[in-house]
C-alpha cells in the first residue's frame, strides 16, 4: 500500500468511525465504500473492514458498558443465532467478481438503511426492545450471514429495522447493536483465519486512526443532528460506490 492511499484512508477511515460510533456503529460498510473507490484488491476489503470493526465495536461497547446501557436480555437472540451464521459466511471462499456483487447489493440496501436511519424520530429514544426471541433469531441468522460473507457487522441492517418497526428506541437500539456488531465482526474474520494474510501493511495505523475516532465519537452520541448530516453523505457515498462496482 503506498503512502499516498494511506494517508488517503486514514483520513476518511477516522471520520467514518467517528461517525458511526456516534450512533452505535463501527464503520464497515463506510470502510468498504471508501475502499471500492480508492481501487483497493476485494480479498485486501473483507478482512481490513472487520479487524477495523471489532476495533471500533470495542470501544462503543466499553463506552456503553461504563455507563450501564448494555442491554444483554435484548442482545441475546440476536446473537444466538449470528455468530454461527457469519462464521458460515466468513467461510466461504468467493470469486472477486461474485465478493463485489454480493458487496453492491449490501452497499444499495445499506445505502437506502442508513438514509432512512437518519429520518428517525426522537421521542421514543428510551423505549426499550420488544421482539420476539423466535423473530430476532430469524433476523439475527439472515444479517449474520450477509455479514460473514461480506465484511459487516451488521449493524447498518439492525438498527433501522429495530428503529423503523418500533422495537426498539434509539438508545436501546445502540446498545443492542455495538456487541451484535462486535460478536459478529469476529465470528466473521475467525470464519476465514487465513484472510488476515490479506491485511494492508498500514493496518495498524488505520487500526489507531479509528480507535482514536471511535473514542471520540463514542462521546458525541448524543449530538443527533449533525450525525445525521454526516450519515446522509455517507449514504450518498454507498450508493455511489455500489454504482461503481455495478457499472464496472
Amino acid at each position: 500500500m503506498s503512502f499516498e492511499l494511506l494517508i488517503l484512508l486514514a483520513c476518511a477511515f477516522f471520520v467514518i468511525a467517528l461517525v458511526y460510533s456516534s450512533v452505535g456503529h463501527a464503520g464497515a460498510s463506510g470502510y468498504l465504500s471508501v475502499m471500492i473507490l480508492a481501487g483497493v484488491a476485494p480479498a485486501v476489503m473483507r478482512p481490513t473492514a472487520l479487524s477495523l470493526n471489532i476495533a471500533v465495536s470495542s470501544l462503543v461497547c466499553l463506552h456503553l458498558w461504563r455507563h450501564g446501557r448494555m442491554d444483554w436480555r435484548a442482545l441475546w437472540p440476536f446473537i444466538l443465532s449470528s455468530i454461527p451464521m457469519a462464521a458460515l459466511g466468513g467461510s466461504m471462499k468467493l470469486s472477486d467478481k461474485t465478493y463485489l456483487n454480493w458487496l453492491a447489493i449490501v452497499m444499495v440496501l445499506s445505502s437506502i438503511l442508513l438514509f432512512l436511519r437518519t429520518r428517525e424520530h426522537t421521542p421514543n429514544v428510551e423505549q426499550r426492545a420488544h421482539i420476539h426471541p423466535v423473530l430476532a433469531l430469524c433476523i439475527g441468522g439472515i444479517i449474520g450471514l450477509l455479514s460473514g460473507i461480506t465484511g459487516t457487522g451488521g449493524g447498518i441492517f439492525l438498527s433501522p429495522i429495530l428503529i423503523l418497526f418500533g422495537l426498539a428506541g434509539v438508545r436501546t437500539t445502540a446498545a443492542i447493536s455495538a456487541p451484535f456488531i462486535l460478536f459478529n465482526s469476529i465470528s466473521g474474520l475467525s470464519g476465514n483465519v487465513l484472510s488476515a494474510h490479506y491485511l494492508p501493511d498500514g493496518i495498524s495505523v488505520l487500526m489507531a486512526v479509528v480507535l482514536v475516532g471511535g473514542f471520540i465519537g463514542a462521546r458525541l452520541g448524543t449530538h443527533v443532528l449533525s450525525a445525521k448530516v454526516l450519515l446522509r453523505v455517507l449514504s450518498g457515498v454507498m450508493l455511489f460506490s455500489a454504482s461503481k462496482l455495478i457499472l464496472g
